[in-house]
């Protein structure tokens, strides 16, 4: 370890708050707050649940706030959505002392909550506590080198964000180029050119009605309406098989 670091327990460095037991009878589509549950943390925005009943104030999360998925994937995640409310199962970090900075500590906490999961029994879902969180061991530098090692990760992440960013762009581009090219082969007819009946040109078989009682995990792949994914045949997921007699 590097001169001035130190090893410290997250329990020394700040305070856990769990969520709260909201009742399902106040959850709502369109009226109150959103819920913060573990399937909304990683995209860091609220979900489509949102609770309209009476709340303390000390449960809504706002964004920056870092978040702990204790359910199935642990995970740290930083709220970027809405004012919402921390539900059942995940935690929130805060009261820090100021001997680490949030930031550090959530660009490093995920391995070991990452190391704790691998180790972690489990009978339909894994469970993390927040002992078990509190008790983690970190690594803590002078918050001078915490400031500069932000920095560059905060630099380098954005620079990531912004070339998919624009990936995304380029490919929403190809795509509408490609589309209109193709609309103007079919539109821009030329000399010759005549309307066909698509029977006059092709024949048309029907699919069969497998039964589901008979798939298998190897055999004949299957093609079903959910392997037709935007104009193209998904090979990869949602195949089933069937073994032909």
């Amino acid at each position: 370890m590097k001169p001035g670091w130190k090893i410290k327990r997250l329990a020394e460095m700040l305070e856990l708050q769990n969520g709260y037991a909201f009742d399902s009878k106040g959850f709502s589509s369109s009226n109150g707050l959103p819920l913060v549950r573990i399937r909304s943390l990683k995209a860091g925005v609220e979900t489509e649940t949102r609770f309209s009943g009476d709340y303390e104030k000390k449960y809504i999360v706002k964004a920056g706030d870092l978040l702990i998925g204790m359910d199935g994937e642990f995970g740290c995640y930083e709220w970027k959505g809405e004012p919402s409310l921390l539900n059942q199962r995940v935690c929130r970090l805060q009261g820090f002392t100021g001997e680490i900075i949030p930031r550090f500590l959530f660009y490093g906490l995920n391995d070991y909550l990452k190391a704790i999961e691998e180790v972690t029994g489990y009978t339909t879902v894994k469970h993390i506590s927040s002992k078990q969180i509190l008790e983690i061991n970190f690594p803590v530098p002078p918050l001078a080198d915490q400031r500069r090692i932000v920095q560059k990760l905060d630099e380098a992440f954005a620079g990531i964000a912004k070339a998919k960013e624009n990936a995304e762009k380029n490919l929403q581009n190809a795509r509408a180029l490609f589309e209109s090219h193709l609309e103007s082969v079919f539109t821009q007819r030329g000399p010759g050119w005549a309307d066909k009946k698509l029977e006059e040109v092709c024949g048309f078989q029907n699919g069969f009605a497998f039964k589901s009682n008979t798939f298998k995990t190897m055999g004949a792949p299957i093609i079903r309406i959910s392997n037709i994914q935007e104009g193209r045949i998904d090979t990869e997921n949602r195949l089933v098989f069937f073994n032909p007699k």
